[in-house]
């Protein structure tokens, strides 16, 4: 007898699904013809055999004669599917079936099985989705799904697609009304869209963003701060940026980027604490991929400044925070209250 409540050997050779999951854990992935596949050893067909003998509704047997037959996989895998709807190794061979086959209907199927059974997966296997989203049927088949609210929908949005699917995914989550999203999601697609430099989209998705406030003939994005390394920065509760910089060090600690509307504007930022020796200034950089590079530069010690936006000239600029301590024997540390811009009344 076996002891501390072990299954005897003799036992679980007898028992038809232990057998039956022993031998799904035996396939091995390979890659072939560009694809990869899983190899099932005539080892594991024969014991998928011998276990579904024993035991008719042991699905990982069938899982294994399935992914094994040449002539009726699919319709013998969703037979396995059809006893126990739980089974993740037969609902992903078939999601990356129906990706490889840009079933969509079938995948928005299986991809609410993965989340309602094992929600971690789900933001693995989401991006199977996104990929399909430049077909115009595909496009449609998710929008449709996005409407119902399905329990994938904030994975969806968290998953971020690059190009070429990015436009689409923008363009899907304009069109939807009220998402299920996270502000994790919404910062995620407004990086995507900076990184992109598809800074239009990046300034009208702000607008549909809730508690984003935008000032008069201004609009800003969220600041992206250099974090961790010799030079690095930080928001604080108060809205303050915090800079660190290693003796001996220098570089970039931030940018915002401003979308400006014709006028004039003033540009002001200031050092509320600072420790140790450096030097802090501003980078007013044209980001318009279209325009002219202009830019200037200016210590933080000279704001404010004024800056001219003509109807012609560039509207889009980034706001780039650098430092230095170049001469420093200690860490330069310093609390920046943020750059803003202000219109200037006429």
């Amino acid at each position: 007898m076996a002891s501390g409540g072990e299954v005897p050997s003799w036992a679980s050779d007898w028992n038809g699904f232990r057998v039956a999951e022993e031998t799904l854990d035996t396939l091995t992935a390979v890659e072939q013809n560009g694809e990869v596949v899983l190899r099932v050893p005539q080892q594991a067909r024969t014991k998928a055999s011998d276990a579904y003998s024993r035991e008719p509704l042991a699905s990982d047997a069938i899982a294994v004669l399935g992914i094994a037959s040449a002539e009726r996989s699919n319709a013998i895998l969703e037979k396995s599917r059809e006893l126990d709807k739980r089974n993740q190794a037969v609902a992903a061979v078939l999601l990356q079936r129906a990706a490889e086959n840009e079933d969509t209907p079938k995948m928005l199927e299986l991809v609410d099985t993965f989340a309602r059974i094992n929600p971690r997966a789900t933001n693995d296997i989401i991006g199977a989705l996104s990929a399909t989203l430049n077909d115009p049927v595909s496009y449609s088949v998710i929008e449709h799904a996005l409407s119902q609210n399905p329990v994938w929908e904030e994975a969806f949005w968290r998953k971020v697609p690059p190009e070429p699917q990015l436009a689409a995914f923008y363009n899907l989550r304009m069109r939807e009304r009220s998402p299920r999203t996270t502000e994790e999601a919404d910062t995620a697609l407004l990086r995507a869209l900076i990184a992109e430099s598809r800074f239009p989209d990046a300034f009208a998705f702000q607008k549909r963003i809730p508690n984003r406030s935008v000032s008069k003939g201004v609009q800003s994005l969220a600041w992206q701060l250099k974090t961790g390394g010799q030079v690095s920065a930080d928001m604080r509760l108060d809205k303050t940026i915090a800079a660190y910089i290693q003796p001996g060090a220098g570089g970039e600690l931030g940018r915002q980027l401003h979308n400006l509307e014709p006028g004039s504007y003033e540009i002001a930022a200031s050092i509320e604490e600072q420790r140790g020796d450096g030097d802090l200034s501003l980078d007013l950089k044209c980001a318009a991929p279209d325009e002219p590079q202009a830019s200037k530069t200016v210590a933080l010690e000279d704001l404010p400044v004024r800056v001219q936006v003509g109807a012609t000239t560039c509207p889009i600029w980034w706001v780039v925070l650098n430092g230095s301590a170049w001469n420093s024997s200690v860490p330069f540390r310093a609390i920046i209250k943020q750059p803003t811009f202000r219109p200037i009344e006429r």
